[in-house]
């Protein structure tokens, strides 16, 4: 899923990063992931500064899909 959002959307590798290390941490968690992705990214984004925008997507069974629009304050 994660590669397939990547080619879709066009994204550097990187920009998963946070993505595919709370698979790494965690497993697949369901709707629990978002959030470990989440705290993830913040911590980076207070590190080293970062990106204003961001996008949230996550999939469930069937054909469950949810995204949210983020911005940085």
């Amino acid at each position: 899923m994660l590669a397939a959002g990547r080619d879709t959307l066009k994204l550097r590798s990187e920009k998963l990063e946070c993505s595919r290390r709370a698979l790494m941490d965690y497993g697949n968690v369901s709707s629990n992931t978002i959030f470990y992705v989440m705290e993830y990214m913040r911590e980076g984004l207070k590190r080293k500064g970062g990106e204003e925008w961001g996008l949230a997507l996550a999939f469930g069974p069937g054909i469950t899909f949810e995204g949210i629009l983020i911005r940085s304050l």
